[in-house]
């Protein structure tokens, strides 16, 4: 009798856990994609465990406890979790689901390279671009800029940092756009570097940038007074 009740648990068991599929429900929590270490659970009833089924995320720790810590993929997508509780007499209660969202990160990718004249009679500037993608539920993202300035005279170098922010210029929810930024008060003969050492977006999933963009200023002649030869 123990064995054909042993049976009929791992039946109900597994019956429970199939009971629901990952079809289209509300998403009950977002990540960035990427991340690790992060925590779920059930309220803890003493003597029972806790079966987890788990899809698309790596079970990092907390097999049949009532917390479990969660990898997540680094590239978007809806990962589900499932737990059925096991008391101390062997019942086994309800399914109960969890769907997360992996949010796609962030990407700045600044590209340009612009060669100009400096301007004596005001401040000096440069344009260049920075291309972002994002989750389409993205509403602005942040950016750092490394900014490496070389004097082509002296060789001199000194490196700088800056930030930016953007909001997408549309009312619905962008995924990608062009955002073309500008250094102002820029010195005569010298070439100017940038990257995007990071960017965040309005979720606060972070990545790294890509590329780099150069502005260079070259110095305007020096024309000596007219003379009679």
């Amino acid at each position: 009798m123990k064995q054909f009740n042993t049976i009929i648990s791992v039946f109900v068991f597994c019956t429970l856990m199939l009971s629901l599929s990952s079809s289209a429900q509300t998403i009950n929590d977002e990540v960035c994609a990427g991340s690790t270490g992060i925590r779920y659970t059930v309220e803890d009833s003493a003597g029972s465990t806790y079966h987890w089924m788990i899809n698309g995320a790596t079970l990092a720790s907390g097999s049949n406890t009532s917390t479990i810590t969660l990898d997540f993929s680094s590239t978007p997508g809806v990962d589900y979790i499932k737990v059925v509780e096991e008391n101390r007499y062997g019942c086994f209660g309800d399914t109960i689901e969890f769907l997360i969202k992996r949010r796609q990160l962030p990407t700045a990718t600044i590209a340009g390279a612009l060669v100009a004249c400096f301007n004596k009679t005001g401040p000096t500037s440069g344009n260049f671009n920075i291309d972002f993608t994002g989750d389409p539920s993205t509403t602005a993202w942040t950016y750092g800029l490394s900014i490496d300035d070389r004097n082509s005279a002296t060789g001199a170098t000194n490196t700088t940092a800056s930030n930016g922010n953007v909001a997408t210029p549309v009312p619905a929810p962008a995924s990608s756009m062009t955002h073309t930024h500008t250094l102002n008060n820029l010195a005569s003969n010298h070439l100017y570097t940038i990257t995007v050492p990071t960017v965040t977006d309005s979720f606060g999933c972070s990545n790294t940038g890509s590329g780099s963009a150069t502005i260079t200023i070259n110095p305007l002649p020096t024309t000596s007074p007219i003379r009679r030869l």
